[in-house]
């Protein structure tokens, strides 16, 4: 009983041993499979974030450079229209200058209409109708110059006629002014050699010399006086002028630099100016 129970026990023994031993290996083994997968999951996770990060970094990279483009973008459209405003701007100050100065131009010819008969009446001076002659021919070079601005500046083709007529107006009264003066130069030169001649010999000629030319530039001042149309037109013609500046003005034109509604207006005869 005792020898059977001893080999009982032994075999109850050896058999705890190997299950302990079996269950020891197993767990070691579930251990490492545990750990093994344990290592692929941290790994998998780990891509997954490497991968979402650099898919992040990329996207932020990607909106940089965008953001980059786009501001390019903003400012080339911005200096393009500053660029294209300053023109206008510019275009807008020299047409409404040209206006201006043509009307200026015009009522100038006032001032040289005033100094004839101080012309008529220094006849012993002949520097004076020199120097007028001089200054009436800069102004037609002027008038002319201001004209053929006012043609490039202007909106409507319509009023071209118009303004040639206000033109041809003002030039044909600055011509006849030309043309008085520069007959009163002449005669100024030969008045002035008549009396230094008296002066020298007394001889009769040059007195009868001296009372002609007094005689034909009394004549030319009376001719002057009477010829009275071409000063009326010039007048009419900067009262028109005076029109359509307040014309221009009132219809805003002088800040449009678009005028393209205006000669289709101008074309179908609507326009009001």
């Amino acid at each position: 009983m005792n020898w059977i129970d001893t080999n009982t026990l032994i075999a109850i023994c050896a058999c705890a041993i190997g299950l302990t031993q079996f269950l020891f290996w197993r767990y070691i083994a579930n251990n490492k499979a545990y750990e093994s997968e344990k290592g692929k999951n941290l790994a998998t996770k780990e891509d997954a974030r490497d991968t979402s990060y650099e898919q992040e970094k990329g996207k932020n990279f990607a909106t940089k450079d965008d953001i980059g483009q786009i501001t390019k973008m903003v400012e080339s459209i911005k200096s393009e229209i500053s660029v294209k405003k300053q023109r206008e701007t510019e275009y807008l100050y020299k047409r409404n200058e040209c206006l201006i100065e043509f009307l200026n131009c015009l009522d100038e010819l006032e001032f040289y209409k005033m100094k004839i008969h101080r012309i008529s009446n220094a006849l012993d001076s002949p520097d004076i109708s020199f120097q007028y002659l001089c200054d009436l021919e800069k102004y037609i070079l002027n008038l002319s110059k201001q004209y053929r601005l006012l043609t490039v500046y202007n909106p409507i083709k319509k009023n071209e006629k118009l303004l040639l007529d206000i033109y041809n107006a003002s030039n044909d009264f600055s011509n006849l002014l030309y043309r008085t003066v520069f007959k009163f130069y002449n005669m100024s030169i030969r008045f002035n050699y008549a009396v230094n001649n008296y002066k020298k010999t007394g001889a009769n000629s040059a007195m009868r010399l001296y009372e002609e030319v007094k005689k034909e530039a009394e004549n030319l001042i009376g001719k002057y006086n009477e010829n009275k149309e071409p000063y009326k037109k010039y007048r009419k013609s900067v009262d028109e002028y005076n029109i359509y500046i307040e014309l221009f003005f009132d219809a805003k034109l002088h800040l449009k630099t678009n005028f393209q509604m205006e000669k289709d207006k101008a074309e179908m005869g609507t326009t009001t100016l």
